[in-house]
């Protein structure tokens, strides 16, 4: 008796031997590898894969004035070491450089500019002493010989010479060829008065007045036969004047 082959149940015999085939190759292990890998993958995936440990970067640690700025650094710095990019110095954060030069700026004196001095005082003192320049200059301005008077006997002569001050200092010396008796006024003087004075039938001939810067010179020239050969003259000083007597 003849049987019949049917197309499907030779599917089924030939799935059931693939499945006996592939439970023994399981067995043997021949599909550990891969499956292995597979369960790697996924572990890794879901963060379930072993503890790698990295070596640690160079870091530089904040100051305790920089404690705001330093979780920032940080941060950055495991990012760039949890990426893998690889790199020998750690470059400081722009936000550390800003905060250390506004530490210095502070760190720096304020140099306080001095208020300037009022000058009340010093141009009240040039003004005096302009003031006082100008009194001097008149005063001494104001000091002239106005006149000179004379009066002549042959015994004796006297001279009088009209001052605007009170006279200072005043010298006398004699001298000779010509015959001269010649009397300083100390001073600054001007003569405003005649600087030649003619005498006649006296011992004393002529009388000149001579302007110097320091003084006023009086000259009077004597007669040698006259005058004896040395005079002392009797000087006689009063507010606004100057007189002194000859004896011959």
């Amino acid at each position: 008796m003849k049987m019949k082959f049917r197309p499907f149940t030779a599917l089924l015999l030939v799935l059931m031997l693939l499945v006996g085939v592939c439970t023994a190759l399981f067995h043997m292990g021949f599909f550990d590898a891969f499956f292995a890998e597979k369960v790697e993958v996924t572990r890794q995936q879901e963060g379930e894969g072993p503890v790698v440990r990295r070596e640690v970067t160079k870091m530089v640690l904040p100051l305790d004035s920089e404690k705001s700025t330093a979780p920032d650094v940080a941060e950055e710095l495991n990012e760039a070491d949890i990426s893998g990019k690889e790199s020998s110095v750690a470059q400081p954060s722009p936000v550390v450089e800003k905060k250390a030069e506004a530490v210095s700026v502070a760190e720096k004196p304020v140099e306080k500019t001095k208020a300037p001095e009022p000058k009340v005082a010093e141009s009240k003192v040039a003004e005096q002493k302009k003031v006082t320049k100008k009194v001097s200059k008149s005063s001494v301005s104001k000091r002239i010989v106005s006149k000179v008077s004379f009066a002549c006997e042959s015994s004796k002569a006297s001279v009088d010479v009209a001052l605007s001050a009170a006279p200072g200092k005043v010298s006398w010396f004699n001298l000779a060829k010509p015959r001269r008796l010649v009397l300083d006024l100390h001073g600054k003087w001007q003569n405003k008065a005649k600087s030649l004075y003619r005498l006649k039938d006296c011992p004393v001939q002529k009388i000149i007045l001579g302007e110097h810067p320091d003084k006023i010179r009086v000259v009077v020239y004597l007669d040698e036969k006259a005058a004896p050969a040395k005079i002392k003259p009797v000087v006689r000083k009063h507010d606004k004047g100057l007189s002194f007597d000859l004896g011959f």
